[in-house]
């Protein structure tokens, strides 16, 4: 939420809700925030899907398999939209390299995962810190690891719609 502050009187105020949503790279040990808040964007699959895409577009160009590891959350990552998009990434082969996305679904119950010490750092980071603005969100996450984590501020325009995506009986992808 922002603002957040200490303050009383502002915690009755109208407050913007920011979304993060984050990677943890396990080859590589980094961590990757994508940010937006409420005017940029909602809680949809669409908004999901558009960063999982994306993050892969951004990987090495070494890089063969993706193995995406996920909690089973059905709108951020368990749906036939994210499925879509994967699949729109390999069989137009944005990247030439990447032979195969594996999706894996940890047990319910047994979610511990690299990100949540990501979570934990990053709140533990703000707890004292008064946030006026997304942007300030945006250098509390930044600050709160010694090789800050990577973090990249979204707007409505960095969204696709995956949900108009149709495959036809060949495979071939219409908008």
């Amino acid at each position: 939420m922002c603002p957040k502050s200490n303050s009383a009187t502002l915690y009755f105020k109208r407050k913007l809700n920011i979304h993060n949503f984050t990677f943890y790279d396990l080859g590589t040990c980094d961590g990757h925030c994508f940010l937006w808040h409420e005017g940029e964007g909602t809680l949809e699959a669409d908004e999901f899907s558009s960063i999982i895409y994306n993050f892969i577009l951004e990987l090495s160009g070494c890089v063969e398999c993706v193995i995406l590891w996920s909690d089973g959350c059905v709108y951020q990552n368990r749906n036939s939209i994210l499925s879509s998009a994967l699949r729109y990434s390999m069989i137009n082969n944005l990247k030439p390299n990447l032979k195969c996305i594996h999706q894996k679904y940890l047990v319910n119950g047994h979610i511990q995962m690299e990100l949540d010490s990501m979570h934990a750092r990053i709140e533990k980071t703000s707890l004292k810190i008064n946030i006026y603005i997304p942007d300030e969100r945006m250098g509390v996450m930044k600050s709160s690891r010694r090789n800050s984590f990577n973090v990249r501020q979204l707007n409505h325009t960095f969204l696709k719609k995956f949900t108009s995506i149709n495959f036809d009986k060949t495979g071939e992808t219409n908008w």
